[in-house]
């Protein structure tokens, strides 16, 4: 039994290298409109969304664009299930959830525009500054915890950008985060799977060798 954790890590190590020996960056992206709200609302507003995640270096990197707002951009942010009730009943590209990361805005994000781009620099998913205090909270309380959770909804559909406008506050134009590569899909998905497994099996290992 104390080799449990060891023969697990062994197992995901091997699956994780052979699921990305092609490349470390997954890319994600959407397309924003107002008809994705909830509710949907009459903006003309269109947009696009590009994250990347570094698996080794644990980072992500935004990148969005937006035109023909009806009012001027206020804040940004993703958007995944933030509390205990939101993951018990999140369904895939559909919901209204809490905001993961960065809480405020994405740092340097620009205000006061109907139509911009912003690219960002790429931050540490292994600090927990860079997430909400509710999204890590009701995602495990640890920052490798919410890094997992995030990355498992960004995977299923539970992952969405929402830009916010002093027209439209509680966002006016939104758009759920797809994956274009499926292999790129499977290797994410094992490696989310092994942190899951992974993490219960060696705190239990450690509690028995105490």
């Amino acid at each position: 039994m104390k080799t449990l954790p060891f023969k697990l890590a062994a197992l995901c190590t091997f699956l994780i290298l052979s699921g990305f020996a092609h490349g470390a960056t997954i890319h994600f992206s959407t397309i924003l409109s107002g008809s994705n709200e909830i509710p949907a609302n009459a903006s003309i507003g269109t947009g696009t969304g590009n994250v990347y995640y570094d698996d080794v270096l644990h980072t992500l990197q935004v990148n969005l664009t937006w035109a023909d707002l009806t009012g001027t951009t206020t804040v940004a942010h993703l958007h995944a299930p933030a509390s205990a009730a939101q993951i018990s009943t999140a369904t895939p590209f559909s919901g209204t959830w809490g905001v993961a990361t960065q809480p405020g805005t994405f740092t340097g994000f620009p205000t006061l525009t109907t139509s911009g781009s912003y690219t960002g620099a790429s931050y540490s998913l292994l600090d927990t500054a860079n997430y909400t205090a509710g999204f890590v909270t009701a995602n495990g309380g640890t920052a490798a915890s919410a890094e997992a959770a995030l990355l498992s909804y960004m995977l299923s559909g539970k992952a969405y950008f929402n830009i916010h406008t002093t027209a439209y506050p509680g966002g006016e134009i939104k758009g759920y985060l797809t994956v274009p590569d499926g292999a790129s899909t499977a290797g994410m998905l094992i490696m989310v799977l092994c942190i899951m497994l992974f993490l219960p099996a060696f705190k239990s290992f450690r509690s028995a060798t105490v």
